[in-house]
Parts: C-alpha cells; sequence; structure tokens
C-alpha cells in the first residue's frame, strides 16, 4: 500500500529543493560578483578575493537563503484546515510534521503518546494507515514501552489550547507535556474527545484577548529591535535585525490584529480553606 502524502509534505519538499537551488545560486552569483573583475589584461578571475570573500557570501547566502525558506514555509507550506483521512481515527491522531502519535486510550482513561523517529516515519504511517493497534505502531516506530508517555486523565490539572495553535498543553503530576497534531482542524478533534474523558468537576473558561492587548507582547518586541538598531551602525547587524523583524515578529503582530487568539482553558478548582 502506497504511503499517503500530506499537501503540506509534499508543498515542504517543493520548497526545500527551492531553497537549495537558491542558496547555491546566490552563493555562486555573489562569488562571482566578488572575485571576477577587470584587470590590465582584460576580465579575469582572482584568488585571493575569493577567499577573501568566501565567508562573507557564503553566510550571507545562508541567511537570505533561511529567510526565503521561513517565507515560503509559512506562505506556502499550510496543511489542509480539514481533517485528512488516513491521518486520524476516532481515538487516535498521526502527525507526521512532527512526528508524533496521540492515542486515547479510553478504557484505562489515558492519553498515550510517543515520538516517532524520522527513520521510522514512513513504515509507522503505512501500519497507521491500515488501522494497525497503538501496540504495533510502536513496534514499528521502534519505541518501547517505557518511552511511550502515559498521561492519565484524573492527574490533569490543568489543560488549553489555542484556537491558532495545532497543539494542546497538559500539566498534571507538577510536569508539563505538549501535544502536537497535523494541523488546527486535527487538534479541535481531538479536543473535543480529549474533554469527554476530563473530570466533570473542572472548570471551564475561555479567554479572548482585545486585539490591542494581543499584538502588545510583538509590537513591544518590534519596539526594542527597532531600539537596538539605532545603537548599532554596522549593516550587517541591521540586516540580521530587520530581517528577523520583518519576516518573523511583523505577521505575527498583525495576525493578532486581525484574529486575536482565543484560549479555552480545563482547570482543576481548588478549595479555600479557613482556619
Amino acid at each position: 500500500m502506497a504511503v499517503q502524502l500530506t499537501q503540506g509534505q509534499q508543498r515542504l519538499r517543493t520548497v526545500n529543493l527551492i531553497s537549495i537551488i537558491s542558496f547555491v545560486a546566490l552563493f555562486l552569483v555573489g562569488q562571482l560578483y566578488f572575485s571576477v573583475g577587470t584587470t590590465i589584461n582584460g576580465v579575469g578571475f582572482s584568488f585571493t578575493a575569493f577567499k577573501t570573500t568566501f565567508p562573507f557570501v557564503f553566510f550571507a547566502a545562508l541567511a537570505l537563503t533561511f529567510y526565503l525558506h521561513k517565507v515560503l514555509k509559512t506562505i506556502y507550506v499550510r496543511e489542509s484546515s480539514e481533517l485528512m483521512n488516513g491521518f486520524y481515527t476516532q481515538k487516535s491522531w498521526l502527525d507526521v510534521d512532527d512526528h508524533k502519535l496521540v492515542h486515547a486510550d479510553v478504557a484505562n482513561n489515558q492519553i498515550c503518546t510517543f515520538e516517532i523517529p524520522e527513520s521510522r516515519l514512513s513504515e509507522v504511517q503505512a501500519a497507521y494507515q491500515q488501522k494497525a493497534s497503538l501496540s504495533t505502531l510502536s513496534e514499528e516506530a521502534r519505541v518501547k514501552a517505557k518511552d511511550i508517555e502515559r498521561i492519565t486523565m484524573s492527574d490533569i490539572v490543568r489543560m488549553s489550547s489555542s484556537h491558532k495553535k495545532d497543539s494542546i498543553d497538559i500539566e498534571y503530576n507538577e510536569e508539563h507535556y505538549t501535544l502536537e497534531f497535523l494541523n488546527i482542524a486535527t487538534k479541535e478533534h481531538a479536543l473535543k474527545r480529549l474533554q469527554l474523558m476530563l473530570n466533570d468537576s473542572m472548570h471551564y473558561e475561555k479567554k479572548t484577548p482585545t486585539r490591542i492587548r494581543a499584538a502588545f507582547p510583538w509590537l513591544a518586541t518590534l519596539l526594542i529591535f527597532a531600539t537596538i538598531m539605532t545603537l548599532f551602525q554596522q549593516p550587517y547587524v541591521w540586516a540580521i535585525l530587520f530581517g528577523i523583524g520583518f519576516f518573523l515578529i511583523l505577521p505575527k503582530m498583525l495576525r493578532e490584529l486581525i484574529d486575536p487568539s482565543q484560549v479555552e482553558i480545563w482547570t482543576v478548582e481548588t478549595v479555600e480553606t479557613t482556619n
């Protein structure tokens, strides 16, 4: 049976290929620009210039490729907002992007999850799409029983999830664990299932901040970056800070302004006693 690839997997392969080609092209063009020049004998190649400019051109091409990869990945590599056949059941969810499997063990009232080694991802994915059991999947992943994280629902003191994230945060036994899912739709499907397994006594709350409050942390970060840029006159520092601010921080701030994050929270209510 052929392994079914997600849309994100297919697009990520394309983005990786574009990034590799871009790095090679940027590096070669940069080296030729600095190494080939006009001499008394005409146009010639300077090996001295090549050695001198090699580190700068290499890291500059690497930085530009990194930013290009991040932009393309953000814009182009997005999983479908719908549930995808072959990557979920009514009690389990396979995340091939983060190499995680989450399984709801209703009989024992537990969440079972483990990380899949990248070298075994194809085998686990093929077995999962053939409706294999949890034990079979862990065997395919070469994961030992002691390496499977088992979270008893009655031990959970806090569970939360943002409507923009494909993950669920859990606090239990003074530990913190994040459940990863393929996309937001898959996370929402799992959340509806898992919340039914929580204790009925847990308190539910939905927090929706204002647009300004949601975007303020990212705005403050941009202002800090702008302050640092005024203190340094080196063009390399400017380029790095500008790239991080423009490609990573600014998009997050704009997303919060347009659609503030809503967080659902389940907590154990503590009863205060008075003497």
